[in-house]
Formats: structure tokens, C-alpha cells, sequence
């Protein structure tokens, strides 16, 4: 078995909050980075995530 995600491991974007910043993962365990309580998570959090599952994960 490979250790390459694939759709078939889960890859829901986690959203954590802690220390004033929220941050994003995929259930994979992709790092997505942080922002602040006030940015947009559709902009930067879900964009990322979006890419990831879209071009990153094989099919």
C-alpha cells in the first residue's frame, strides 16, 4: 500500500481554533496554515484545501 493520500483516505478540511488564530488541515493531515478570527476561511483556509483535493490528491 502506498503512502500517498489518495480519495479514498478522508480529506475533509479541519478547521481548529487556538491561540486566536484559526487553523486548517485535511484529514489527511495536509497543513493549510493559519489565519486570524477576522480573515476569510473561504478565501484563504478552503481555497488551499479546494487545491489540494482538486489537483494534489490522485484520482
Amino acid at each position: 500500500m502506498s503512502d500517498e493520500p489518495n480519495l479514498t483516505d478522508g480529506h475533509e478540511l479541519i478547521i481548529s481554533y487556538g491561540d486566536c488564530e484559526l487553523w486548517g488541515r485535511c484529514e489527511c493531515g495536509k497543513s493549510f496554515g493559519s489565519i486570524r478570527p477576522n480573515q476569510s476561511i473561504d478565501e484563504v483556509l478552503a481555497m488551499k484545501w479546494e487545491k489540494h483535493v482538486m489537483l494534489e490528491v490522485p484520482r
